[in-house]
């Protein structure tokens, strides 16, 4: 079980961490044409959004780890253009 207050942290956390790969893939969309290989990467970041939004009920340590993991993704993609 996790204290209530490190669990608002990590939710705080996650919510941030999906905000800021939501606005990289929005980036991304807008100004590059992706190769396959990117566009599953993406694929991967959004399923890795969507496991800590379902994980935010039950697990905040684990929807943080699914976010940071979406974030890493996308920030290395970020990277490559």
């Amino acid at each position: 079980m996790v204290p209530l207050p490190e669990a608002k942290r990590l939710l705080e956390q996650a919510q941030a961490r999906r905000r800021e790969v939501a606005q990289i893939l929005d980036q991304l969309r807008k100004r590059a044409t992706l190769t396959s290989a990117q566009k599953s990467v993406m694929l991967t970041i959004g399923n890795f959004v969507k496991l800590s939004e379902d994980a935010e009920k039950n697990d905040p340590r684990q929807a943080d780890s699914f976010a940071e993991r979406a974030q890493i993704l996308a920030k290395e993609l970020q990277s490559e253009q």
